[in-house]
């Protein structure tokens, strides 16, 4: 497999304190690709939410968005993955056409 550059950025990425990443680029260019493989040989779990194509997932981002509620609300969502604090990735996927609209 070819070494891609975004490999070194994300081992780079992953030695920082802070660890939200926003990742852009053109379509059909392996960013998600990437993103998988990189969970798969750095993290013990991997969470992944298609805010696109899984749309019930999109419920986890309703209401609070303190880390811990939503913390809670990826561990409702998802019991089969063991999320725990620098041993799992959460991978938020097509965020960019998320728009939840407040209830009223």
């Amino acid at each position: 497999m070819l070494r891609r550059k975004i490999s070194d950025t994300l081992s780079e990425w992953k030695g920082r304190p802070h660890k939200c990443l926003l990742l852009k680029g053109q379509r059909q260019v392996g960013k998600t690709f990437s993103i998988r493989e990189f969970a798969k040989t750095n993290y013990e779990n991997y969470v992944e939410y298609n805010l696109s194509t899984n749309r019930s997932s999109r419920n986890i981002f309703e209401n609070d968005l303190e880390v811990d509620s939503l913390i809670s609300a990826m561990r409702l969502f998802s019991p089969d993955v063991d999320i725990q604090p620098g041993t799992t990735l959460i991978f938020l996927d097509e965020t960019k056409i998320v728009r939840v609209p407040k209830k009223h």
